[in-house]
């Protein structure tokens, strides 16, 4: 069996939001408030499930029998060979990613008041804030989960019965076995989530006293999750029994009651994992505010408020549980009622269990954040408005 799985899944959304507003000689024009707001989830989730069970069975069952008026020998010879061999991929890859962009830029130039002014006196203008917010939900979750089970059973059993006149002849009883389950796992889970969100507050007054004077309000809100999950669950068992008699009865003169009886048994079982789980989980917040004033009194002059918060996770899992087991039995016989009653068994068993498991987890969370507030006044004096920031 091979199994060959590959998922991937992408999402990504892109939110953008622009206000630039250009005021040239008209005064208190674009003075309403100004409210950008961006609110996204974005899911991206890749999954692979593999369920593999192999099962092997082998019965055999040899029987030579002579009567009285005969020579009672004879041979068996067995074979069993039974393999399980499987081989899984399993590729999840999952990518989500979120960009959230609000941009104010007004330009006054000779408008006094215009773009939103907070002043009450020769200022003018009736003052529009300015409010500009990012929501986002981004995860990205990715995930492998394999399930192998391999069997083999294997079963002999041989009689060889002599009651002749020759009694028995040294007849001979030859049995093999051979189980081997072979697997291979390889799992590679990769998930990024990806969040950025800028706010950019630009105002520029030139000779426009009292313009582009509301409050600004920028808050940035990220929940980042990034989940790479691999999961195995290996069960390998062989089960091998060989049971062999030889009897001579010798109602004659026979002289040898014996014979010969051989069984070897060879199980292996072969596992290698290989697990491979990465997980990123990456949140940007930006909130820039940078009012430039040029002969412009009282402009600028609201309160800024700007914030972010984010919660970013990145979890990276590998789990394999692997079972091995091999069980033999033999048993063999020889009996003989003539003069004499000899004979020989050889009896080998050889078991393997191999188990190599490789498991390789990354989880890198990174959250960057930056407030940045660089106003710039040049011959821009206040003009006496209240409630200026």
């Amino acid at each position: 069996n091979t199994t060959d799985q590959d998922a991937t899944a992408n999402a990504e959304t892109n939110q953008y939001n622009v206000n630039a507003p250009v005021a040239i000689l008209s005064p208190g024009a674009n003075s309403g408030d100004v409210n950008q707001s961006n609110t996204a989830d974005t899911d991206a989730t890749a999954s692979n499930s593999n369920t593999t069970d192999q099962s092997t069975t082998q019965d055999q069952n040899g029987t030579t029998s002579g009567g009285c008026s005969s020579c009672g020998g004879g041979s068996v010879s067995q074979d069993q060979s039974g393999e399980n061999s499987n081989d899984t991929d399993q590729d999840a890859t999952a990518n989500a990613e979120t960009n959230q962009y609000n941009v104010n830029a007004p330009i006054s130039f000779l408008s006094p008041g215009a773009n939103g002014s907070s002043c009450s006196n020769s200022c003018g203008g009736s003052g529009g804030d300015v409010n500009q917010s990012n929501d986002a939900d981004t995860s990205a979750w990715a995930g492998n989960q394999n399930d192998t089970t391999q069997t083999v059973g294997q079963s002999q059993d041989a009689t060889v019965a002599g009651s002749g006149f020759c009694g028995c002849e040294a007849p001979s009883i030859t049995q093999s076995q051979t189980g081997t389950n072979d697997n291979a796992t390889d799992q590679d889970a990769d998930a990024d989530a990806e969040t950025t969100q800028v706010n950019v507050n630009a105002p520029i007054a030139v000779l426009s006293p009292g313009a582009n004077n509301g409050d600004v309000n920028q808050s940035n809100q990220a929940d980042t999750d990034a989940t790479a999950y691999n999961g195995n669950e290996t069960d390998q068992s062989i089960w091998q029994d060989q049971d062999a008699a030889v009897r001579g009865d010798g109602c004659g003169t026979c002289h040898s009651g014996g014979g010969s009886i051989s069984q070897d048994q060879y199980g292996e079982n072969k596992n290698d994992t290989d697990q491979d789980a990465d997980a990123k989980a990456e949140t940007t917040q930006v909130n820039a505010n940078v009012p430039i004033a040029f002969l412009s009194p009282g402009a600028n002059s609201g309160d800024v408020n700007q914030s972010n918060e984010a919660d970013t996770t990145a979890v990276a899992v590998n789990k394999n549980e692997t079972d091995q087991s091999i069980d033999q039995d033999q048993t063999a016989r020889i009996g003989g009622a003539g003069h004499g009653g000899g004979g020989s068994i050889v009896q080998s068993q050889d078991a393997t269990n191999d188990n190599d498991t490789d498991q390789d987890a990354d989880a890198d969370a990174t959250t960057e954040q930056k407030n940045v507030n660089v106003p710039i006044a040049i011959l821009s004096p206040s003009c006496g408005c209240h409630g200026g920031g």
